[in-house]
């Protein structure tokens, strides 16, 4: 059931746009842009129809189940526990994110001391590249982000053993890196997000013998490289043999998963791997689902000894009285035939 759900609302585009934009609160149509009114119905109809969402009025929100569906569809869904993550989190060293032909034409450009850019949309595996790089590949590297620079220049400084002052600014970090004589290798991510006063650093230690590689969707900034790389993403068959790597033995459904990945990941890497990480969480999800349907609380009372148990050992300690202390009227078994007859009496007024 969930996995078709998964299925219709990352069928198209437009469905993960009605998803996102329901997720974050109520709308009507005229309150959605870039999707016309036939297709908006049209989706908005089979939301309805499974639960997806709900109208109040001329507004539709999203349900428990539609909010959970847009978490897992956009990409905003982890897991369902601490304990399910350890579970279904996989290596990002997979081999189609670590494609030997890249990292080869990186280490034989750096070995040239060519500072490199690379360039690929948003999952295409440039972070998950940088650090493998760092891990791996390149051993007294430093990987960091580009914003905010003052952090990337102190972990640049924390790298190389240089002492730093928590209140030093980016010029005194700026003066003692100028100042080693043994510069390393930046990994630099989100270049996209680069202003001119960063290029101004960045050049200023490319001029001071650092080595930078460069990732990010874009170069906006104009940062000075020497070698361009540009990341594309996976073909159709790489794709499949990825989501049968990392399904394999695990679920049953490694078609319908193939058939999501082409549908909404346009063949990213982590986005492919995500929607595996998913499709486990929900496969897990659905396994406590039907734990919980064979073992109900019950509400019944349970007695340990029925009506008809004591109304017979009623009878049997009456027989007892008379068979064993004859009719005398204060011995123990006429006191013993008088409880069972009082038992007896007061069981049968509460059945009646």
């Amino acid at each position: 059931m969930w996995l078709k759900l998964v299925q219709l609302c990352s069928k198209t585009k437009n469905h993960q746009l009605i998803l996102e934009e329901l997720s974050e609160t109520s709308k009507s149509f005229n309150e959605i842009k870039n999707i016309n009114k036939k297709t908006f119905y049209r989706i908005i109809n089979s939301y309805l129809i499974n639960g997806i969402a709900e109208k109040n009025e001329n507004k539709y929100s999203l349900t428990a189940k539609g909010k959970l569906l847009s978490l897992v569809v956009l990409g905003k869904f982890e897991s369902i526990n601490a304990e399910l993550k350890e579970q279904i989190i996989f290596d990002s060293q997979d081999l189609f994110i670590e494609k030997k032909e890249i990292i080869d034409e990186i280490l034989y450009n750096i070995e040239r001391k060519k500072n490199i850019l690379l360039l690929g949309n948003s999952g295409f595996g440039k972070t998950a590249l940088l650090k493998r790089l760092n891990d791996k590949y390149l051993k007294g590297s430093v990987y960091c982000e580009i914003k905010p620079i003052k952090t990337c220049l102190e972990n640049i400084c924390k790298a190389k053993g240089i002492i730093t002052s928590k209140s030093a600014n980016k010029q005194e970090l700026m003066n003692k890196l100028r100042n080693d004589k043994n510069p390393i290798i930046v990994l630099l991510d989100s270049v996209e997000l680069a202003t001119f006063n960063d290029k101004r650093i960045i050049k200023d230690l490319m001029r001071n013998n650092y080595q930078f590689i460069l990732a990010g969707t874009g170069n906006k900034a104009f940062l000075d490289f020497d070698h361009l790389i540009k990341l594309k993403p996976l073909t159709n068959l790489e794709a499949n043999q990825l989501v049968v790597k990392l399904l394999e033995g695990k679920c049953d459904n490694i078609n319908e998963v193939v058939r999501i990945v082409q549908n909404s990941t346009n063949n990213a890497p982590e986005q492919v791997i995500k929607v595996c990480e998913q499709n486990l969480a929900l496969k897990k999800l659905n396994e406590e689902n039907k734990l919980g349907e064979h073992v109900k609380p019950t509400t019944n009372r349970i007695n340990l000894i029925s009506t008809d148990n004591i109304v017979n050992l009623g009878y049997l300690m009456i027989t007892l009285r008379y068979l064993f202390y004859g009719q005398k009227e204060y011995e123990i078994g006429y006191w013993l035939s008088t409880a069972a007859y009082l038992i007896f009496f007061i069981f049968r007024r509460r059945k009646k």
